[in-house]
């Protein structure tokens, strides 16, 4: 179902010699003026000592004017102390005009709690008239769930094998039923114009006809995709949080979502989900405004990477690297290698060799080898851009643990793009240790910070250490650099053409210029290099023009130089002064 739009009832819980519990139902008001005293409930069933609860159901509210101090809950059901798991929270979305004198903190979606293991949070969403991109909640409210977590999922793209006026197919594809409605929908990444999901089966996609034909921009084997965008994300009361790509057969399956604000706070945990034999997994976060990671929180992708030896999917003597492949792994009771090569054990053999950029870390770590244990996991992979990051919490990318005879995983990937750094937090990407007796530690991983301004962020935090072992595994790589770029726009409600704002930089004395050749700009024609860091390269185009309102004319040319627009080149003429304007035009527009 869709956080935008709960349509749906919730799930019973399972049971074998007792029963479960029932799922919630369904509740979906449109008034002019909600006051709510009361209480709008959609609660799972609660189960039994050997039966689960049921999950919450539905609550979808559109008011004018909402006020009160009443509750809207679509909790999870509770179950037996002993055997049984509690019910997940379900769905909740509010609507509304004016909520100034409505309670918001007595909406709740919370997993049924339960001592044996709690249900996870469901949805909480509120989009009011003056903020349309809308509130993301997932608040578990100190709940105990030790492993599972609350899927985001958004559609990383594919090509269409048929195309119809509201259908697209793509039978390469196995998506989760129904788990992208909501999103919008990109026909054809050649063009902005998107489409309302409103179901999906395994290999399709149906969109809402008031939003006009899909024919009408793309055409059959278009690459399309669909973001995961909201205003602002908040992680609060120890959720745990994947972003998880839509499609179960791609073999890279990235989580990607776009907000203009994050709030990772109170214990919370965001992070992608296991690799497998099959697709490897990766989180890519966009931020237009401010991340916030308390000091309890943190993004994790420890051991999520490429799967250890003699693992369930993996059960041979290697571990599996780059290509998600066991062929070149890492053998006996070695450890992974990424950035920094794993540890050799008693039994000889080879690590894999290293692989990746250390300027660019966009790939999980590799699994440690083992013969008659288990090598522990590669850390998984974490990318983040952001206009200004407060970190007091973590970014953790390490690898996993190995055992007495199997080697450690290495650390996995983490690179984070800021323009404003600041906080006492961490970033770590360390190969997994292992035991002291017989194997090797994992290799470090790779972890890149870019940032154009420190606000006191202690860079000594930023490490790749390699894993202890009997052979330990050798640090990985860290590169640092502070940039000076001119940042994108701030993400507004981007109109049809897809503009989502723009830049002027004055060429003359810009402290945005990196360099001019060694040439003064008066003296004669020189080429420029100015960085624009676009937040998803896939995502965003730049476009390019030139100001000589108030100006001499001059000839004023200009190429992109790479994919995406990261590096731009300019050559004008000397002794004169102008403006380039950079816009950032999104490939997708932000709505409802």
């Amino acid at each position: 179902g869709s956080f935008r739009d709960p349509n749906e009832l919730g799930s019973g819980g399972g049971a074998d010699s007792d029963f479960g519990g029932n799922g919630g139902g369904l509740v979906r008001m449109t008034v002019n003026t909600l006051n709510l005293e009361g209480q709008i409930l959609a609660h799972g069933g609660n189960g039994t000592p050997w039966g689960g609860g049921g999950s919450g159901g539905g609550i979808k509210i559109t008011s004018g004017t909402i006020s009160g101090g009443g509750l809207i809950r679509a909790n999870g059901g509770t179950a037996g102390t002993t055997q049984p798991g509690g019910g997940g929270g379900g769905r909740i979305a509010i609507y509304y005009t004016d909520g100034a004198a409505f309670d918001f903190a007595n909406v709740q979606a919370v997993g049924g709690q339960i001592a044996r293991q709690a249900g996870t949070a469901g949805t909480i969403y509120f989009e009011s008239t003056a903020t349309p991109l809308g509130e993301l909640i997932v608040h578990a409210f100190g709940t105990n769930v030790p492993t599972a977590f609350t899927p985001l999922l958004s559609l990383a793209g594919g090509s269409s094998t048929a195309l119809e006026a509201n259908r697209l197919t793509d039978t390469n594809a196995s998506f989760i039923p129904g788990g992208l409605i909501g999103l919008r929908l990109q026909p054809d990444t050649g063009t902005a114009a998107t489409f309302r999901i409103v179901g999906n089966t395994t290999n399709t996609i149906v969109t809402d006809p008031a939003d006009g034909p899909l024919t009408s921009v793309a055409t059959v084997g278009g690459t399309y995709f669909a973001e995961l965008g909201v205003g602002h994300l908040a992680l609060r009361g120890g959720a745990k949080v994947d972003l998880v790509d839509g499609d179960r057969l791609r073999p890279d399956r990235r989580g990607r979502l776009h907000a203009r604000t994050v709030e990772i706070l109170g214990g919370s945990w965001l992070s992608h989900p296991e690799s497998s034999d099959v697709f490897q997994t990766g989180l890519e976060l966009v931020v237009d405004d401010a991340l916030t990671i308390d000091a309890t929180s943190r993004v994790d992708v420890t051991g999520r990477g490429y799967l250890g030896a003699r693992r369930p999917g993996n059960n041979v003597w290697e571990g599996r690297t780059l290509g998600n492949t066991s062929v070149g792994g890492s053998t006996r009771r070695n450890g992974g290698s990424y950035g920094g090569s794993g540890g050799i054990g008693t039994a000889g053999g080879t690590a894999n060799a290293l692989y990746g950029q250390p300027e660019d870390p966009n790939e999980p770590g590799s699994g440690g080898g083992a013969d008659s244990d288990f090598g522990g996991h590669g850390g998984g992979l974490i990318r983040i851009v952001a206009r200004n990051v407060t970190l007091n919490g973590q970014l953790v990318a390490n690898g996993g643990a190995g055992t007495p005879w199997g080697g450690g995983g290495s650390g996995g990937g983490i690179k984070l793009t800021a323009e404003t750094l600041g906080g006492a937090g961490s970033l770590s990407a360390h190969g997994g240790d292992a035991g002291s007796t017989q194997p090797g530690g994992g290799g470090g991983g790779r972890v890149a910070v870019l940032y154009q301004t420190l606000d006191g962020f202690p860079l000594a935090n930023v490490l790749a250490n390699g894993g202890t072992a009997w052979g330990a595994g050798a640090n990985g790589s860290l590169f640092l650099q502070q940039l000076n770029y001119v940042s994108p726009p701030a993400l507004t409600n981007p109109s049809r053409n897809g503009f989502v704002g723009f830049t002027s930089i004055q060429l003359f004395g810009s402290p945005n210029l990196i360099s001019a050749n060694g040439h003064s700009l008066a003296e004669e024609s020189v080429t420029l290099e100015i960085r624009w860091q676009a937040p998803d390269p896939e995502r965003y185009v730049i476009e390019m023009s030139h100001d000589l309102v108030h100006w001499t004319p001059v000839t004023l040319s200009y190429s992109l130089a790479d994919e995406g627009g990261r590096l731009t080149r300019l050559a004008h003429d000397a002794g004169r002064n102008c403006f380039l304007r950079l816009r950032l035009k999104s490939t997708a527009w932000l709505g409802r």
